[in-house]
Parts: structure tokens; sequence; C-alpha cells
């Protein structure tokens, strides 16, 4: 069954986060939650920045520059990258 990606920055939004993957999975809607943060990691993660950070062509140090600017912009080119490679994702 597909799933339903909740993604998004864990170390400032995981309350609001979690309560969208709580509704979809009461409304019977398999949710993953997925961190996407650059700062901190954030609690709670199906799957965790690590991981999608490792999707970057140039790997997790790509992502963690400790820039923020760049890292926001790595870690969005490893979450497209970790997207494609998911056969489960329902939206």
């Amino acid at each position: 069954m597909n799933k339903a990606y909740v993604a998004g920055t864990l170390d400032t939004k995981g309350p609001e986060l979690r309560y969208l993957r709580d509704l979809l999975a009461a409304a019977g809607v398999p949710a993953v939650l997925v961190d996407v943060g650059t700062a901190r990691p954030g609690e709670g993660a199906d799957i965790t920045a690590s991981e999608v950070a490792s999707c970057h062509p140039g790997g997790a140090d790509a992502v963690f520059t400790g820039d923020r600017g760049s890292a926001v912009a790595a870690m969005a080119e490893a979450f497209a990258h970790f997207l494609q490679g998911r056969a489960d994702l329902g939206g």
C-alpha cells in the first residue's frame, strides 16, 4: 500500500508534523514522517535527516555544511533523489 510522506524540519516543526501524520493515520492513511532539517536532528522521524542527506550525489557531507543557505539547497536536492527511490510514495 502507498503511503503519505509528511516531510518537514522536525527540529522546528515537529509537533505540527506529528499532528498531521497522526490525522492521516486516524483517517486510515498510512503515513511516514520524514525529517529534512539541516540544523539539528528532530525527534520521532520514521526517516531521519541523515538518511535523506545520504541520497545527495555528494553524500551527507554535501548537505551538513554548517552554512544554512547551502545546507537547505543541498537537502532539497537530496530529498528529490530520496523520493525518486521510493516505491511506496502515494502522496
